[in-house]
C-alpha cells in the first residue's frame, strides 16, 4: 500500500459552458471552472464569504462527451479527481503556473435553473 494519496472532492457551481479543445490525434479534452463558496460569520456576527475557483479537467472518453452534451454554466457538479500542478511561460516570457484538478468522476447534483432558483430563495 502507498502511504501517498491525490485526491480531491469538491461539489461546486460552474462557472461558464466547458470549454472543448480537439487534437490533431482526434483526442479531446474538456475544462470547466468550478466555484466553490465557504461562508460564515465574523466576530461581530456578520455574514462572510470567500468563493474560490477550480480548474477542472476531464481527458477520459465517456468523461468528456459527458461534459460536452450536458454540463452547463450554472450547474451544480459533483467533482472527484486529483491536483495536477503545471508550469509553462506566457506569451509575455514571464513564468506562470497553474494548479487543475483532473477528474476521473463527474455528476450533476442540480440543474442550473434549479440553482439559480435555491440561490435566490
Amino acid at each position: 500500500m502507498s502511504n501517498n494519496v491525490n485526491k480531491v472532492i469538491l461539489v461546486g457551481h460552474v462557472g461558464k459552458n466547458p470549454e472543448v479543445k480537439s487534437f490533431e490525434n482526434g483526442g479531446k479534452l474538456v475544462q470547466v471552472s468550478l466555484a466553490t463558496k465557504e461562508t460564515w460569520k465574523d466576530a461581530a456576527g456578520a455574514k462572510q464569504e470567500q468563493t474560490e475557483w477550480h480548474q477542472v479537467v476531464v481527458r477520459k472518453g465517456s468523461g468528456v462527451n459527458y461534459m460536452e452534451q450536458f454540463v452547463k454554466k450554472g450547474m451544480l457538479l459533483y467533482v472527484e479527481g486529483r491536483l495536477k500542478s503545471k508550469s509553462y511561460k506566457s506569451k509575455s516570457g514571464e513564468e506562470k503556473s497553474v494548479t487543475e484538478i483532473v477528474a476521473d468522476e463527474v455528476s450533476i447534483l442540480q440543474s442550473a435553473k434549479k440553482s439559480e432558483e435555491v440561490a435566490a430563495a
